[in-house]
């Protein structure tokens, strides 16, 4: 029987089901904050999906969502709510998927999801937000 794990983000409601019950309690674990109750359509996650290596994510607009890099695979109907995935069995794999998986659906409904740093030097707060390899790290490290 797979485990099902409730999540809340960025204002999406994910029911994911996992067939592997060791990583449906690592991720319960991680995105503890997250969870939810909610009711949402199943979306099944298979671990041991893709082993390439990581690249960046491509993602197809359509009737149907879908997103791929070497450590993910997913598709995702926006009308129902149901998708599929797999996923290699690491947390960074799944926070990568989930990261990709938001951002395409909130893309799809006028929304984002912004990528940024941020550091406090002398009592002040400085934030920088870009797309993703803007050179925050470089930036934040600089003024350090």
């Amino acid at each position: 029987m797979p485990s099902r794990l409730g999540l809340s983000v960025a204002g999406l409601d994910f029911n994911f089901s996992f067939v592997s019950r060791s990583f449906a309690g690592a991720m319960a674990r991680r995105y503890s904050s997250f969870r939810s109750g909610r009711a949402a359509p199943p979306f099944e996650v298979m671990t041991g999906g893709p082993a390439r290596p990581p690249f960046s994510p491509r993602v197809i607009h359509g009737p149907v969502i879908r997103g791929r890099r070497g450590d993910f695979d997913f598709s995702f109907d926006a009308v129902s709510g149901r998708g599929r995935a797999a996923v290699s069995p690491r947390a960074q794999s799944f926070d990568s998927f989930l990261r990709t998986l938001c951002s395409a659906v909130l893309n799809e409904s006028d929304g984002a999801v912004v990528h940024a740093c941020g550091l406090a030097i002398g009592g002040r707060a400085h934030v920088f937000i870009g797309r993703s390899g803007a050179l925050f790290r470089l930036v934040s490290h600089t003024l350090i």
